[in-house]
């Protein structure tokens, strides 16, 4: 068995993994970037009102109205964090048995499979269930992509001489 912190794999605490946050009403197969300071959604309309909105630089979304929710100071938003971490490699051996190598990370709770777009919120049911068609993987090297998404997370939007931004409150209880 490798040595799974030597020269050849990164620790996972020399890996810098930033937070993203995207609204929770946004959540879909398909959606906006989520972004780091939610400060990044905000944006007045015509009529001086504040909007959360797809971030300017996301140019697939913008101006889209689906995601345009207007937001006042004070408010309570729900957001869901979310954390993209390295890939690891999945090594399936004969019967199932599995490693990956790092170690996925303790809090990932979607995993996704590239080579075969299966995707599941734990490791056992890639393997089992990951391949084609459902089939269980066979044995060899894959590479794992290993998320993170949160539940509910409060932030209490704020307006401060005309500038907007967002406390983190804490999860939704």
């Amino acid at each position: 068995m490798p040595d799974l912190f030597g020269e050849d794999y990164p620790h996972p605490d020399d890996v810098e993994v930033v937070t993203l946050v995207l609204p929770i009403d946004w959540l879909d197969e398909s959606c906006p970037t989520p972004v780091e300071d939610p400060y990044h959604f905000c944006a007045k309309n015509s009529e001086g009102h504040w909007r959360l909105r797809p971030a300017p630089g996301d140019h697939l979304w913008v101006g889209n109205e689906n995601f345009d929710l207007p937001v006042s100071a004070g408010e309570l938003v729900r957001f869901a964090e979310y954390r993209l971490y390295p890939d690891v490699t999945l090594t399936v051996f004969e019967g199932g048995d599995f490693q990956t190598v790092p170690p996925a990370p303790a809090d990932a709770n979607l995993f996704y499979l590239a080579d075969c777009e299966g995707m599941a919120d734990d490791i056992k049911t890639i393997v089992k269930c990951g391949g084609f068609w459902c089939d269980p993987l066979e044995p060899g090297d894959y590479q794992l992509s290993c998320r993170y998404w949160s539940g509910p997370v409060f932030y209490e939007f704020q307006v401060a001489d005309g500038v907007p931004g967002f406390i983190r409150r804490g999860p939704v209880q």
